[in-house]
């Protein structure tokens, strides 16, 4: 006799959504969590992208990031966009924090963002890039 005993396919459909739950935790890919998360820890001082003369015009500061990302046409790239809501695979912004792309240094220039942080800016851009 099989000494083991199987689980109810109920329950063994209930335990793989909480592990996919689970799997999914850190915070919600919204414009706020990725600013706080990634763009003003990471990118918005006045050296890269924030102040009065930000990198390539690209100013990652609370209220500013918004407007000078989503839809807007890379200049340091030629037929490239920052972010393209959606898209990140055709998102500067996001092919950056991968690699050097075209003229423009792998982001942000001495250092890797945190697979966490990678991957929040990533689920942002896929949700459509919202506002809020």
């Amino acid at each position: 006799m099989n000494a083991r005993r199987r689980r109810p396919l109920p329950t063994m459909l209930l335990l793989a959504a909480a592990a996919s739950a689970l799997a999914g935790c850190g915070p919600a890919p919204t414009l706020a969590n990725v600013q706080e998360t990634v763009f003003t820890p990471r990118c918005a001082n006045a050296a890269c992208h924030g102040g009065d003369n930000p990198s390539q015009g690209l100013n990652l500061e609370a209220g500013q990031a918004y407007a000078n990302t989503v839809d807007v046409d890379a200049a340091a790239v030629p037929g490239t966009v920052r972010v393209v809501p959606g898209d990140p695979d055709n998102s500067l912004v996001y092919l950056v924090t991968q690699q050097a792309q075209g003229a423009v240094r792998k982001m942000p220039v001495g250092f890797d963002l945190e697979p966490a942080e990678v991957d929040l800016l990533r689920a942002w851009i896929e949700d459509g890039a919202p506002a809020e």
